[in-house]
């Protein structure tokens, strides 16, 4: 998404790229204190597994957006 082909033309296309921008930031912050929680020895094996696959299925979602937004038509 940082290539100049993919910058917005259209007001809705800036809006969908801010959302998608914003989500990649939360996601990006919530994957580093998963991995300081991970490193530190806990005693909850399974709330980090399931924190883990959270945060692999918000990965996708963010995903399928980009790609979405990447296949809108450029006008």
């Amino acid at each position: 998404m940082c290539s100049y082909r993919f910058e917005p033309t259209t007001y809705h296309q800036f809006k969908v790229r801010e959302a998608l921008d914003q989500k990649i930031e939360l996601l990006r912050k919530a994957h580093l204190e998963l991995l300081r929680t991970l490193r530190t020895q806990t005693n909850n094996p399974e709330a980090e597994f399931k924190e883990t696959t959270q945060q692999l299925e918000a990965a996708k979602k963010l995903e399928e957006g980009i790609h979405q937004y990447m296949n809108m038509p450029q006008h």
